[in-house]
């Protein structure tokens, strides 16, 4: 009888040991897949955490680079009554055929002041220097003096062809911003005074950037 009971306890001992092995075996190995798997998430999010922070830091640049660039355009910073002031008149601003503004007296044969701006390519005075050959080279025998204003400065009074009157022009730029000034006409006014209206009004579009 218990020789018949214990031989039909044995098997069935003997049978659930592998049966827990395997169960063993399956946590085990179900354990390690879930391991291996949240070591991959963790992984996937870190690279897409690193790549978001890398393009927000490139938008960032591109945006600061974007900033840097952006012009002044002087005629949104100039008031009829500053310029007005310079020529000791009332003046009424108006945009320019092709670009920039002008300030001009009722009288059209009173003097008047133009303002043009533009960009240069960088910081250095490549671009100045290229604005200045254009604005001079139309006056003939000018009177040439720089003023230190801004960073780069130059001005020059002098006729235009074989006319009497007077032309200043002036060149200034401020960081990347250029700014070029032209006042006409002149009548009456010597050389020395239109190189002393031009310094003027170059100082006062320097301190507007």
């Amino acid at each position: 009888m218990h020789r018949s009971l214990r031989s039909r306890i044995l098997p069935v001992l003997v049978l659930g040991i592998p049966l827990c092995l395997v169960a063993s075996c399956s946590s085990d190995t179900d354990s390690a897949e879930t391991s291996k798997a949240d070591a991959a998430n963790s992984s996937a999010s870190e690279a897409d955490s690193n790549s978001t922070g890398s393009s927000d830091s490139a938008g960032a640049d591109e945006s600061g680079e974007s900033a840097s660039s952006v012009e002044s355009d002087i005629c949104t910073l100039l008031s009829a009554e500053e310029v007005g002031a310079l020529l000791s008149a009332t003046v009424t601003q108006s945009e320019q055929v092709g670009g920039g503004c002008s300030f001009e007296q009722e009288d059209p044969s009173a003097s008047s002041l133009a303002f043009n701006t533009s960009v240069a390519s960088d910081d250095t005075d490549g671009s100045f220097n290229e604005a200045r050959y254009g604005a001079f080279a139309v006056l003939t025998d000018p009177m040439k003096v720089e003023p230190g204003i801004g960073d780069f400065s130059a001005i020059a009074a002098g006729s235009i062809g074989s006319g009497e009157s007077q032309v200043g022009a002036g060149i200034v730029q401020v960081n990347r911003t250029i700014v070029q000034v032209t006042l006409t006409p002149t009548s009456g006014l010597d050389q020395g005074n239109v190189i002393s209206l031009t310094t003027q009004a170059i100082t006062l579009a320097a301190s507007k950037l």
